[in-house]
């Protein structure tokens, strides 16, 4: 089983393995942080919407990406029953987008990137994106020790420290990174029963205005 198989299968149950997994927190403070009014956005590995579905509340559209058609499907209903017509969902392998390159005002990506092979490639291809001037605000936890996550969860990292995102942004040509310990924890349990609580991070950087 791959990580897009896991995903199918507990689709219809994310919601409630999410709220126990990480809380509400983090997504205000996004929103405090990133100005989403009338903005072009795309939310890699959105799932069942944690993000698109508010995010479009505010932009003026959003393309919501993510490998599982289950959790896609999630999403569509939720939008409809929300009355958000401006959320298009996408099925896609986040390593190879579909989206044309310099078209996206605002990134967003959360808890996605522990499930990609290649994180630096990623932002990289995340940088390729935006438009100039815009923005990648990303979330995920901070590194580990639950291996388990590998096999259960299939997590590709344990986590990662604040210094290798850091740098992988700035590798990737963006500017002015900021990268915290939002101080709020994610839970997982594997099925032994061991527990994890990492924290969870928030870096947001801005591409800039000159074309590279």
């Amino acid at each position: 089983m791959n990580s897009q198989h896991y995903f199918d299968l507990i689709a219809h149950r994310w919601n409630q393995i999410r709220q126990n997994y990480f809380k509400e927190d983090i997504r205000p403070l996004i929103f405090e942080k990133v100005d989403f009014k009338n903005r072009i956005v795309a939310d890699l590995g959105s799932g069942t919407g944690y993000l698109a579905l508010e995010e479009a509340r505010q932009a003026q559209i959003v393309f919501a990406l993510d490998q599982s058609q289950n959790m896609l499907d999630h999403l569509v209903r939720k939008a409809r029953i929300q009355k958000l017509s401006n959320i298009f969902a996408i099925k896609s392998d986040l390593s190879n987008s579909v989206l044309i390159q310099e078209q996206i005002d605002i990134v967003s990506m959360n808890m996605a990137l522990h499930h990609i092979e290649n994180p630096a490639d990623m932002i990289k291809e995340i940088y390729q994106m935006l438009v100039p001037g815009g923005t990648f605000v990303l979330s995920d936890v901070m590194e580990h020790e639950g291996e388990w996550a590998k096999t259960e969860m299939h997590d590709k990292w344990l986590g990662f420290t604040l210094k290798d995102i850091e740098s992988w942004i700035k590798q990737a040509g963006f500017i002015e990174p900021s990268v915290i310990d939002t101080g709020y924890i994610a839970v997982s349990t594997s099925v032994k029963g061991e527990t994890i609580t990492p924290h969870i991070f928030m870096a947001i950087a801005k591409k800039g205005d000159q074309l590279t």
